[in-house]
């Protein structure tokens, strides 16, 4: 239930989902090096629906919300990207 306020990008490392309700983790999935993740509340200033855990030793590159809105303002190929993902 935090607010959704930045997009985390996987410079290293490991990134799994954890379920909130029980602090286990969602499915087997997970994100590596060149992969980023936020929720669509990110885009409309809601709510996070997941947690996100470090599988193994990360680094993460964290864009604030504002900062990524301005991006996509000014690359639009950028937005279409995160929007389908």
């Amino acid at each position: 239930g935090d607010p959704a306020d930045e997009l985390l990008y996987v410079i290293e490392g490991e990134v799994a989902a954890i379920d909130p309700r029980s602090g286990a983790r969602y499915g087997n999935a997970s994100l590596g090096p060149g992969q980023y993740f936020a929720e669509i509340s990110l885009l409309y200033q809601g709510r996070l629906m997941m947690g996100a855990m470090a599988v193994q030793d990360s680094l993460l590159l964290s864009v604030p919300r504002e900062a990524l809105l301005g991006l996509m303002a000014r690359l639009p190929e950028m937005g279409d990207i995160i929007l389908t993902v």
